[in-house]
């Protein structure tokens, strides 16, 4: 399974793509960024920054979407931004490929050339763990009010329709409480081939649970999960507005 299953489809998705998915992996990513070097200001697709490494390091990202393969003289005027401006890492991402020169050109430099499957699978692993984690801390709350003994002493607060409401709300949350947890369990801290395995074994099941939706990547299992976790939270702080059963959740999530 991927990060997404359909390739972008024009220019401008490939940029917005892929400064969605370096945000997702914690970077902090622009599309448009003009840039200042010592040759003068020059307009990057994507500009990414990984405050997560230390030192913090700077990527400047040209996307191609290009019908042919990209030639030398590309890589030649990147690599001269880059250099210019001082930055770690420079990526070329083509729809098509590259011509042969192309790859001689970024040969012991600090540029990069990927396929849009390549970039895809160079960030994987830290888009898996930064997005698991994401959905560990969203899910918590909901964890704690699907879970009757964990609010049985607001429960008592409630009125006989309100009982019934939270019953109802139990009932359409507690798949995604249940699949939230099993893809967090433990939160990842280091991601290995078995353990995407495992995820992927995980998606597979819930696909049998969730009849509504269809799940052929990564994306739209952690978007439905996310979303449906959130929706889920709120719905259940409505309920529980009038007591303190809120800031109980709030302390232990």
């Amino acid at each position: 399974m991927e990060i997404i299953h359909e390739p972008p489809y024009s220019w401008q998705d490939l940029e917005l793509i892929v400064a969605k998915i370096l945000n997702q992996c914690g970077f902090d990513a622009e599309r448009g960024k003009q840039i200042s070097t010592v040759r003068g200001t020059v307009d990057i697709d994507v500009f990414a920054k990984d405050n997560n490494s230390t030192p913090s390091s700077e990527y400047l990202i040209e996307c191609k979407y290009w019908n042919t393969d990209i030639p030398q003289t590309v890589i030649h005027s990147f690599r001269t931004v880059v250099n210019d401006y001082g930055s770690q890492h420079g990526l070329i991402i083509a729809k098509k490929g590259f011509q042969s020169g192309a790859y001689e050109a970024a040969n012991n430099t600090n540029i990069q050339l990927l396929s849009w499957n390549e970039f895809l699978s160079l960030f994987e692993k830290r888009w898996l763990q930064n997005r698991i984690r994401s959905i560990h801390h969203t899910a918590k709350p909901l964890h704690i009010y699907t879970d009757p003994l964990d609010v049985s002493d607001y429960l008592d607060t409630l009125t006989k329709s309100e009982i019934s409401q939270y019953q109802k709300l139990c009932k359409e949350y507690i798949g995604y409480s249940i699949y939230s947890h099993k893809i967090t369990f433990g939160e990842i801290a280091s991601m290995s081939l078995s353990h995407k395995e495992q995820i992927d074994n995980i998606i597979q099941t819930a696909q049998k649970h969730f009849d509504d939706y269809s799940f052929n990547n990564y994306t739209d299992f952690f978007e439905l999960i996310e979303q449906k976790c959130l929706e889920g939270i709120q719905l259940f702080e409505e309920l529980f507005k009038n007591t303190d059963a809120i800031l109980h959740v709030q302390k232990y999530s």
